[in-house]
């Protein structure tokens, strides 16, 4: 006699381990099979609970992942494994919060496992919290000292924390392991030239497409050097390579367009910004510098549409409305405030006594140095620094706004002979600090508090060399290099105040005592311009946008007179118009000049 028995069911053991061959084997239909089978024996079996996990977890079944991994680990809570897969999953999922907690438990289970804590400092990476990553990155380093992965992504987070000679460091280890990154070669030029060595930046980009010649984001960041190096065409050929590659790439687009607004090719820039934004119209940057163009080219109206983009790069969270010109502000209270460099808070200040003319009442926020001048600005209620606590209002506009808020064109720009005034006390204490002039006085200003900008720095030394002797000399600097503090002392008709200037309402009492003021492109500059000064500033061949192209005059300032490049880089043609232009109003009409340094 026979029976009909079922066949005995596979032990445990063996199921996991055949589901775990077929997984290596990358057979996850037969590894799912097997683990079913094995819960239908034991549905509270963790291992096979958390394999179907992360079987669901390779199948982009995220939830379901989450679901099983957790139940598997409230069953075997001490495996490390399971909580780093768990990890993923809430990663994948966008649970960044959770997946640091699972890979924080992980940790606690073996704090001996290199990819949870890896995987922990992309998690803070994400998290924006920087630093902890790259103590993250550094103990996974730690324990598997030849991990370029980690190398390179301590290195991305060092770059985060502007930390640059750690994190090339650590793009520099990354490549001892693994030389044929071309990503790591990028990286690495970025920082770079963050610490002002482009030769040394183009080199590694060079490297990046050795690698591989296809490498998009390479062809683009050589490009931005060589444009940051005035190798102007180098920089075009360069942005068409990444275009070859990828015709859809807006961001060579758009540096093309900065190779050709920096070189005054306007049409030429437009052109290209416009293609950018076609394919992303919302590329702030292409935004932005399409509005710098037009403004450039005095197309004001089109440029104050894309010039409010900017606000988007900084962008500042207010608890009242923006104004745009479009709204009633009688009774009401409006902060306007400023956002970028003492010039434009100069510039633009002029728009409040505008403001207040439609019944508002004006509170000004500027930069801490410009309060005390700028209470002297008519329909302005109160001024405050930037770090003083606001008071409430019912609207904010940017000053830099405030243009495209009253529709300014070329025509209608206000522009008054003077709209500042300086402290007459202090006025007169200057006066009586300088004594008695025997000649004219005029103020100088070569060089800006950036010196790496070349558009905003000329050598004293060759200043000097076109300066008339017929004159007397006054330094409104506040900021003197070593180099220019030792070449003053060989020259002491250019008199050094640079201790007694503590804000612009010092340096606005010092303007006004003198005949002229001389200057490249600074903040100084506007303060004459806006007292009413007669001022002479010298511009780069590609000026800021603010002082348009081929004209000597402004229509900003009625007291300016621009004095330009005739060439990249060449000071000469501007300082020689310069040199013409004070002989001429020389009462002595000497033809002589100060005498180099010896």
């Amino acid at each position: 006699m026979t029976t009909n028995r079922r066949p005995a069911p596979i032990p445990v053991t063996i199921q996991l381990q055949r589901a775990f061959d077929c997984l290596q084997r990358g057979e996850r239909t037969a590894a799912e099979a097997h683990c079913a089978a094995l819960l239908k024996q034991q549905p509270e079996h963790p291992e096979a609970l958390h394999l179907m996990g992360l079987l669901a977890l390779q199948g982009k079944r995220l939830r379901k992942a989450v679901q099983l991994i957790g139940k598997s680990l409230a069953l075997q809570p001490g495996n490390a494994v399971a909580h780093s897969n768990h990890a993923a999953a809430l990663q994948a999922l966008g649970d960044l919060p959770g997946a640091l907690a699972s890979y924080n438990n992980a940790i606690v289970y073996d704090p001996r496992f290199v990819e949870a804590h890896f995987n922990r400092g992309i998690v803070l990476g994400q998290l924006d919290r920087p630093q902890e990553a790259v103590d993250s990155f550094s103990r996974a380093v730690t324990l598997c000292p030849d991990f370029a992965a980690a190398y390179e992504q301590r290195g991305a987070a060092l770059q985060r924390l502007e930390q640059w000679d750690a994190a090339l460091a650590s793009y520099d280890q990354a490549l001892a392991h693994a030389p044929h990154n071309a990503d790591v070669c990028v990286n690495r030029g970025v920082v770079l030239r963050a610490l002002k060595r482009p030769q040394d930046a183009l080199g590694s980009y060079e490297r990046a497409l050795a690698l591989d010649p296809r490498h998009v984001p390479a062809h683009v960041n050589r490009g931005n050097v060589l444009r940051q190096l005035e190798r102007w065409d180098e920089a075009l050929a360069s942005y068409q390579r990444a275009l070859d590659v990828r015709p859809d790439c807006a961001e060579a687009l758009c540096h093309r367009g900065n190779v050709y607004n920096e070189t005054n090719r306007l049409d030429l820039a437009i052109a290209a910004y416009d293609a950018a934004l076609a394919l992303a119209p919302q590329y702030v940057e292409a935004r932005c510098n399409r509005a710098v163009a037009h403004l450039l080219a005095g197309r004001l109206e089109q440029g104050w549409i894309d010039y409010e983009w900017r606000r988007k790069l900084r962008p500042r969270a207010f608890a009242v409305p923006l104004w745009r010109g479009r709204e009633s502000l009688a009774g009401k209270t409006v902060l306007l405030h400023g956002e970028q460099g003492f010039g434009d808070t100069l510039q633009f200040c002029r728009y409040a006594p505008a403001v207040a003319a439609l019944g508002a009442r004006v509170i000004l926020e500027v930069q801490a140095p410009l309060v005390t001048l700028l209470g002297s600005l008519d329909g302005v209620t109160a001024v405050l620094a930037q770090a003083d606590a606001l008071p409430p209002v019912d609207y904010h506009c940017p000053l830099m706004s405030l243009p495209f808020a009253f529709k300014t064109t070329l025509p209608s720009i206000p522009a008054s002979p003077s709209y500042l005034t300086a402290d007459t006390t202090k006025i007169a204490h200057w006066r009586a600090a300088l004594g008695v002039a025997a000649l004219p006085r005029i103020g100088l200003v070569w060089s800006g508090s950036d010196v790496e900008n070349n558009n905003r720095r000329l050598r004293l030394a060759d200043l000097i060399e076109f300066l008339p002797e017929s004159y007397e000399y006054v330094c409104l600097q506040r900021e003197i290099c070593a180099e220019d503090a030792a070449l003053l002392a060989r020259h002491p008709r250019i008199r050094e105040v640079s201790a007694h200037l503590h804000d612009f309402s010092d340096t606005a009492a010092l303007c006004a005592t003198l005949d002229r003021v001389v200057s490249i492109d600074t903040g100084v500059a506007h303060l004459a311009a806006a007292l009413g000064r007669p001022t002479a500033i010298l511009l780069p061949f590609s000026p800021d946008w603010r002082w348009l192209l081929e004209r000597s005059d402004s229509p900003w300032y009625p007291s300016v007179t621009l004095y330009r490049q005739a060439q990249l880089g060449d000071w000469s043609a501007a300082l020689a118009g310069l040199r013409d232009s004070l002989l001429a109003r020389d009462p002595l009409l000497a033809r002589r000049h100060l005498p180099p340094p010896r």
